[in-house]
Parts: C-alpha cells; sequence; structure tokens
C-alpha cells in the first residue's frame, strides 16, 4: 500500500512538470456579473506572449471574450427587428430589417475611434455592405430613423 502511495504520487509530480493551466501567479482576479454583461480580469498579471502577422493577432494569456449584444436601443423595437449577418463578417455584412418600415432607415459604420467607414440608406428589407476593404477588427454599426439612432450594434471583421 506504502509503494503505491508513493508511485501514485511520483507520477502527479513528474505530470505536473508538463502540465501549465497557467503560467504565472496573478495576485487577484474576478468576474463581475451585472444584468447586462459580465467582466473577468485578473490583477498582476505581468507577462504574455503576442504574436501577430498580417492575417491577424494572437495573445496568449490574456483574455478575448467571443460576444455579441445589442450596444443601445433607444426607441422601442419589436424583438429582432433590425439583425446583422455574418458576424464575424467576411467582405459582405448583411442587415435584415423585419417587423418595421425601411423607408426612413439609415445606418453608418464606424470604427473604435467612431470614424464612419460606411454609411447609406436602406432601399430594402436586407442591406448588403461591401466591407473588403476596411481591415480586420472591431466596428459599430448604428441603425437611424429619421436621423434618430435606434440601434447600435457590434460587428467583427475578420
Amino acid at each position: 500500500m506504502r509503494n503505491l502511495r508513493l508511485t501514485l504520487l511520483s507520477i502527479c509530480l513528474l505530470l505536473s512538470s508538463y502540465i501549465k493551466a497557467q503560467e504565472s501567479i496573478l495576485s487577484s482576479g474576478n468576474t463581475i456579473t451585472v444584468s447586462n454583461g459580465s467582466i473577468s480580469y485578473s490583477i498582476g498579471q505581468n507577462s504574455y506572449n503576442s504574436y501577430s502577422s498580417a492575417s491577424g493577432e494572437l495573445n496568449e494569456g490574456v483574455q478575448h471574450p467571443f460576444e455579441f449584444y445589442v450596444l443601445s436601443i433607444r426607441t422601442i423595437l419589436p424583438e429582432n427587428s433590425i439583425e446583422v449577418f455574418p458576424n464575424p463578417a467576411g467582405d459582405y455584412l448583411n442587415i435584415s430589417i423585419s417587423k418595421i418600415s425601411y423607408n426612413n432607415l439609415s445606418y453608418e459604420l464606424r470604427n473604435a475611434k467612431s470614424t464612419i467607414i460606411a454609411s447609406g440608406n436602406f432601399t430594402a428589407f436586407i442591406e448588403q455592405i461591401n466591407i473588403s476593404n476596411i481591415s480586420s477588427g472591431i466596428y459599430f454599426l448604428e441603425v437611424f430613423e429619421s436621423e434618430e439612432s435606434i440601434k447600435t450594434l457590434k460587428i467583427i471583421k475578420s
């Protein structure tokens, strides 16, 4: 029995040197959840590896959540009345309008610095935007009705 315990302890110690679940010891961290989302953070992370190329960027050890959510709704809209697909988007982004009229609707696609990348008026229930000329990243699509912002969506360009 003693030999079995010693053997198991030896195996655990040997395997623990190969397992790297977390490379640094953090002083603190937490996840905060409220009704409209959550955020996780770590305090005391002193290093991480970052790799970048023309096709993208990878940051090991840094949390990158994969989230899609509506950023604002200033007027009461029927549920799922404005949808965007695909998200993450490639060369084209489609905006689908249902349950409301598209006659007075327009849109603006902005980058993180709030620079307008694309804009236009809706001419049909599905509007397609060519985004092949913009770089990968996070953008914000704001939909207006008669110049009043009615919905803002987070868009990821892959």
